[in-house]
């Protein structure tokens, strides 16, 4: 068995090499040149008009262009890549409208509802050592969804990568100072409350819900869900078969905080190809369903220390830039880095050639972890027939 402990300094620098001006220089005069010879002595280079033009008796065929088509933008039996998660989908189902709701994530708000629904998740911290998760619905469906909590102003870069309906219960006064000034779609419970309930059976604030029906009813009300979304698509591909998996036990254990209570963690599952989550030590369940949470990737990506500590402990994240990350898919794991130029500009995910990495369809955990967290990987051989 081997354990790796990766944590702190993780920052990637990467260096871009400016243009040799000496020999680009040299390149545009050699062209110049030869053009003005064209112009005032054509006859000159009739030597060397292979390299320019053809005579009216050569036929020469040129080579078909064939457009490169990436796998995830292949049609499979009539089906097309849904944008969100590369779920294989009728046409009329491929781009859904997305709606980030901020779900709480405190003891007080388990188990959660509608998250197996989620097509993409992102987990980071929150004020005292907790963390908040972000979850994104385009095409799945749930009959409860909570509960529902308020807006932290770094949730703003995600949501902003979907251009997404932000649902939330009230927010720092940063976030929602945030949210009217970058014109984010805004879905607060406080001036949208048709579309949202309290459960009586749980205590406030950790009782406020939603559900896929009644978020439809707020997108046809507000004129979202008959339009198309305009966001980039990350890449993806199908599962690796059974046989080329590796046969080993691995899981992923992420310490947002000290404590148990913080540790997200991914034990893999060779068989079906997934992560199954826990929480706290113990699985993170679906209450709707009563199903433990799965996903088909899982994204560890570094930031800077947090940067800042606020009214009320309320923190500061740069989520910009690049920096080091890890993805886990298919029983194997990538080390990479992630890429985010600029806030609407979608987080993506590299391998250590620079190409960016192709996720397997289905549900993502992305967890934000600053730099000096630790994020523990675990493998261990496994017999064939275990």
């Amino acid at each position: 068995m081997s354990k790796q402990k990766q944590s702190a300094p993780w920052l990637l620098v990467i260096k871009q090499r400016p243009w040799l001006w000496g020999g680009g220089a040299f390149v545009l005069l050699t062209v110049g040149v030869w053009l003005a010879l064209l112009a005032i002595a054509p006859d000159l280079l009739r030597p060397f008009s292979w390299a320019m033009t053809r005579s009216e008796d050569t036929v020469v065929e040129t080579p078909e262009v064939v457009p490169v088509v990436e796998e995830d933008e292949e049609e499979q039996d009539g089906l097309v890549p849904r944008s969100i998660d590369g779920v294989l989908v009728a046409q009329e189902n491929s781009n859904p409208f997305p709606v980030a709701m901020m779900i709480d994530n405190i003891p007080p708000a388990w188990p959660h509802s509608g998250l197996e629904a989620a097509s993409v998740l992102y987990e980071t911290l929150v004020e005292g050592g907790a963390t908040r998760i972000m979850a994104v619905f385009a095409g799945g469906e749930a009959a409860k969804i909570g509960p529902v909590r308020s807006a932290r102003p770094y949730y703003l870069e995600w949501v902003s990568e979907y251009d997404a309906l932000y649902g939330h219960v009230g927010g720092s006064p940063e976030a929602l100072g945030a949210i009217d000034g970058m014109g984010i779609k805004d879905f607060s419970q406080f001036s949208n409350g048709q579309y949202f309930w309290r459960d009586q059976s749980r205590y406030a604030p950790h009782n406020v819900y939603t559900s896929s029906e009644l978020i439809q009813r707020a997108l046809r009300d507000r004129d979202f869900a008959e339009e198309t979304p305009q966001y980039g698509s990350w890449l993806f591909k199908d599962d690796a078969p059974l046989e080329e998996r590796p046969l080993k036990e691995e899981s992923i254990e992420v310490h947002f905080s000290s404590g148990q209570t913080w540790v997200s963690e991914y034990v893999y599952d060779r068989v079906t190809n997934q992560y199954a989550k826990f929480h706290a030590g113990r699985p993170h369940i679906d209450a709707e369903t009563g199903n433990q949470l799965q996903t088909k990737n899982v994204v560890v990506i570094i930031i800077p220390p947090i940067l800042d500590y606020g009214e009320k402990g309320r923190l500061t994240l740069d989520v910009h830039g690049e920096g080091r990350a890890f993805i886990f898919r298919d029983g194997e794991k990538i080390t990479g880095s992630w890429k985010k130029t600029d806030r609407l500009d979608r987080t993506r995910f590299y391998d250590e050639n620079g190409s960016e990495v192709l996720l397997n369809r289905g549900t993502s955990w992305v967890s934000i972890v600053p730099e000096g967290n630790d994020v523990i990987y675990t493998e261990s051989e496994m017999v064939e027939g275990e």
